[in-house]
């Protein structure tokens, strides 16, 4: 039986590989991991091996529903979501069950830095840094090509907190200690054991497909009395992409959906 199932939800995302490989490669638990990939909507080729199970969908199901069909399928005692963009660090997954082991009711993320994924290179090897361009940033040319890089920034948090508008942000004095209690989580990185995953209903679909989903996570675990704690003993990278980098359409309105949802979870009106 496995011990962790890591939860990949993944729409179009053209770092899905570097991701599967990058977990394989830090991870320390050997057989006792296994990693549940959900293809929503669409098809890639993957690379097999042991303890990697890739999941279809011919239609989008969406980032909530897609994430729960793999929990569903899990057997393990602890589950892990990562979003299909991240990397990170050596023994991540051995550490962070040992805290898990020691605090069962909580919600536990890793500290949290940028993952530099690739930079742009020009016939003239200048490099620009990955983003959304049409130009050298330093001789105007156009023609472009990727260049992975894969490099957590040596930068990491692990003090968050959600500002008025319930959005996502980074303490402005970080916390050092290596176990604390945060006041938010970004939610493309969290771990939590099955049981409570599905007793605190931690992934709500009547929220929609996208949108929210820290702040869900983090309130729905505080009503049931657990704590969200986070740990500067693992870390990941994660690959921030603007509004119009995103790889899939999401709909104002299933966005606006999923705040007013968390306006009534939260009780502000």
């Amino acid at each position: 039986m496995k011990q962790l199932s890591i939860l990949v939800p993944a729409r179009n995302e053209e770092f899905l590989q570097q991701t599967i490989d990058d977990i394989f490669l830090h991870s320390e638990l050997g057989d006792k991991l296994e990693i549940l990939v959900g293809l929503d909507g669409w098809h890639t080729k993957l690379k097999k091996r042991p303890n990697l199970r890739v999941f279809e969908s011919t239609n989008v199901l969406g980032q909530r529903a897609t994430q729960n069909a793999l929990a569903g399928i899990s057997e393990a005692k602890y589950i892990m979501k990562l979003d299909a963009h991240v990397s990170v660090s050596q023994g991540f997954d051995k550490v962070m069950l040992e805290i898990m082991e020691a605090n069962p009711n909580i919600v536990l993320v890793p500290a949290l830095g940028n993952l530099h994924v690739y930079d742009w290179l020009c016939p003239l090897k200048h490099r620009t840094y990955q983003g959304k361009v049409d130009k050298c940033g330093q001789c105007d040319s156009k023609d472009l090509t990727k260049e992975l890089v894969w490099k957590i920034s040596s930068k990491l948090y692990s003090d968050f907190y959600f500002d008025k508008d319930l959005i996502f942000q980074f303490g402005d004095v970080d916390n050092f200690e290596m176990l604390h209690e945060t006041k938010a989580i970004q939610g493309s990185g969290f771990l939590v054991s099955r049981e409570n995953y599905w007793k605190w209903q931690l992934c709500d679909e009547s929220w929609g497909s996208w949108g929210q989903m820290g702040f869900e996570i983090y309130t729905k675990t505080l009503k049931n009395g657990g704590k969200v704690m986070a740990t500067r003993k693992a870390f990941m990278g994660h690959f921030f992409r603007k509004v119009d980098e995103f790889p899939y359409s999401r709909s104002q309105e299933q966005i606006d959906g999923a705040y007013k949802k968390s306006l009534e979870l939260s009780g502000v009106k």
